[in-house]
């Protein structure tokens, strides 16, 4: 009578989350899509047309809004799974990265409007501190997933038999050429922050390049840390693990979330490159780059998990 209460409360829990998540991707969506629209109609740059305007930035906008659909719908999934294994060993640490993954559906949504968002606030007196808001509050976010998705692949780590020496080698060349891009990054954020302005000709980060590397560089190069070293804790539990199907199973779930992780990557550098989306140019080429790698990862993680659910069943 109990195990088919707790089975009760679980389905309600499962089915409130799921609403919660898809309600924010519908309102999120509806809220892009409009401020767009309304940044063309009022806010367009004085050199560019504002149907173009609108059609360039709705065209990458669908994608993006995809993106969102596509992590909502693999992050409810696998935290179905979690959910049903949990007094499982390896129950605890996939309910970690179920929420991880959950956590990476309002860091999309926010990455996205951000800078959309900031326009609601043009011509203000607070028009710095609303940037600085829509810049600081995505990394919190994903700071979150990042410790979230440590934690679960350390306890699936702590699973299966110590680290190989090929292991500990793949891992100081993974945290050496960390530390390369990070160093590289920083020094180029460093130089061209100041200065980097969005189509509306507001400054992108609305802080000073040391403040911001402090408050924001430095977190997200501990974001990429621990996707890096959460990325070789699932390597090192695939390799361990026991099972052919398992081992399958667990590669596409670290591939799609070395991908993820990469693109966040990419996505901060994009944002300090100053990418122009009045018209359609080889500039956007980069933009639809990284959704389409975004879609292939969270493509490789739903299919890890879509299987994990079958070898249940």
């Amino acid at each position: 009578m109990k195990s088919s209460g707790a089975e009760s409360a679980h389905t309600i829990s499962l089915k409130v989350l799921r609403v919660l998540m898809y309600g924010l991707v519908a309102v999120s969506a509806l809220g892009f899509a409009y401020i767009t629209y309304r940044d063309a109609v009022l806010v367009t740059p004085s050199d560019s047309d504002s149907g173009t305007f609108f059609i360039t930035n709705l065209s990458y906008i669908v994608f993006e809004i995809l993106v969102w659909v596509v992590v909502a719908h693999t992050a409810l999934h696998l935290k179905a799974y979690s959910r049903s294994v949990i007094g499982s060993p390896d129950g605890q640490g996939l309910d970690y990265i179920a929420n991880a993954l959950l956590l990476l559906v309002p860091y999309s949504i926010l990455i996205s409007v951000g800078t959309n968002v900031k326009l609601l606030f043009v011509n203000t007196s607070y028009s710095s501190q609303v940037a600085a808001v829509a810049n600081h509050v995505p990394l919190l976010v994903v700071l979150a997933s990042a410790i979230y998705l440590f934690l679960g692949s350390r306890r699936l780590a702590r699973l299966v038999p110590a680290e190989s020496e090929a292991s500990r080698q793949r891992r100081i060349v993974a945290l050496a050429l960390l530390a390369l891009l990070s160093v590289t990054f920083a020094r180029y954020f460093y130089a061209v922050a100041p200065s980097i302005k969005d189509d509306d000709g507001l400054l992108h980060y609305g802080l000073s390049a040391g403040v911001m590397l402090l408050t924001y560089v430095l977190p997200y190069v501990v974001v990429w840390l621990l996707g890096v070293l959460a990325c070789l804790n699932l390597v090192h539990y695939m390799h361990r693990v026991k099972g052919v199907v398992y081992k399958r199973l667990f590669r596409d779930l670290y591939s799609g979330l070395l991908l993820v992780f990469i693109c966040t990557f990419i996505v901060q550098l994009l944002l300090a490159s100053q990418i122009s989306t009045k018209a359609f140019s080889l500039q956007l080429a980069p933009v639809f780059g990284v959704i389409l790698l975004l879609l292939l990862g969270y493509a490789l993680i739903y299919r890890g998990v879509n299987q994990l659910h079958r070898l249940e069943e």
